[in-house]
Order: C-alpha cells, then sequence, then structure tokens
C-alpha cells in the first residue's frame, strides 16, 4: 500500500500541542541525551507562547496526522522537525521549500552533534558559517549556524570540501552557461 499524500498547511493555534510533540520526538531521536531537558508542558508552552506568536509555523499532514513543521519568520528558520518514522521522504524539503518561498533568504541554527540536520542543510545549498561551543544556548550544545551559499563567491562546505569543488564548480566546471545563471550561481 502506498504512503498517503503529505498535505501542508498553516497550522492553528490549537495544534501548537500537537507541533511540540513532533518537535521532542524528532529531537529525541537525534539527541538522545537532551530527552528529558523540558516536559512536554514545557514544550507546549514554548510552542504557544513564542513559536506561535514569533513565527508562521506549517504543517506536513500524512493520512490527518501531523508528521512535520517548520516554524519561520523573516530572515530565520526557527524549527524544522519531522517524526522519525516520516524521515527521508522529502516532507523536510516540501517544509523548507515553502519557507523559502516566503522568504528567499535565510538562516538556522543546528547542533553539531545532529549530522543527518547538518547534511541536510548542506544538501540544500546552506553552508555553515559560524560554529559555537554550546554556552549561548539552553541545551548546552555545540550549534552551527547556516546561511544560504552566498551567491557572489562560492562557500565551501564540508560536504563539498570532500570532493574538492564548490557549488559554482559543479554545475558548469567554471564556465558559467545559461542554466546555472538561472539557478542563481553566477
Amino acid at each position: 500500500m502506498a504512503p498517503a499524500a503529505i498535505t501542508p498547511r498553516r497550522l492553528t493555534f490549537r495544534e501548537m500541542d500537537d507541533a511540540a510533540i513532533v518537535h521532542r520526538q524528532a529531537l529525541d531521536d537525534r539527541l538522545p541525551w537532551l530527552a528529558g531537558l523540558h516536559s512536554a508542558a514545557d514544550d507546549s508552552k514554548y510552542f504557544r507562547d513564542k513559536v506561535f506568536t514569533a513565527c508562521s509555523v506549517w504543517g506536513a499532514f500524512e493520512g490527518g496526522a501531523l508528521v512535520g513543521l517548520v516554524a519561520y519568520r523573516e530572515g530565520w528558520i526557527d524549527q524544522l522537525h519531522v517524526l522519525p518514522g516520516a524521515q527521508r521522504r522529502g516532507i523536510g524539503s516540501a517544509l523548507l521549500a515553502l519557507a523559502q518561498g516566503d522568504f528567499s533568504s535565510l538562516s538556522l541554527w543546528s547542533f553539531q552533534a545532529n549530522t543527518p540536520a547538518r547534511r541536510f542543510y548542506e544538501e540544500r545549498g546552506f553552508a555553515a558559517v559560524r560554529e559555537t561551543d554550546g554556552r549561548g544556548n539552553e541545551e548546552g550544545q555545540p550549534a552551527r549556524g547556516h546561511q544560504p551559499e552566498d551567491r557572489g563567491r562560492v562557500v565551501i562546505s564540508s560536504a563539498r570540501r570532500k570532493r574538492g569543488r564548490g557549488k559554482r564548480d559543479e554545475c558548469c566546471r567554471g564556465r558559467p552557461g545559461p542554466k546555472c545563471r538561472r539557478a542563481g550561481l553566477h
């Protein structure tokens, strides 16, 4: 049986408890040592009082159940989470594209220990621009700031560094053509 279609829609205030559950399950799966840092009530309060009031919050639904969410505001993605069982099916990419449709340049933070998240963002054109030691966040975890790769110069991310090429070289081998200009690479 084929999986149900994914339907995106803006979340309501009443759905912030469900959003908090998706957030917690996704985070606990990738960073299990942070499990229990906040109670379910704390997570729900945070989503209702902070995330919902500051961000546009969208969810991805499968068969009527919330399986992923993105919370964003001008210049920033504050939250992007997909339930562990729904990952690697394009849901995160669709939610990211939805946010980028509203704001073309969005920055975000990820935990350095969350290698799958870092890889996800790098594969979608984000470059690591800053690393912290974790003293500045509540979780005390080293974090990495990501921004869209600078269109005027090549920013080599760790995934591309291994191949020894930047994004510009991947599209035209250093000779700009109409395809890479349309994609905004030159």
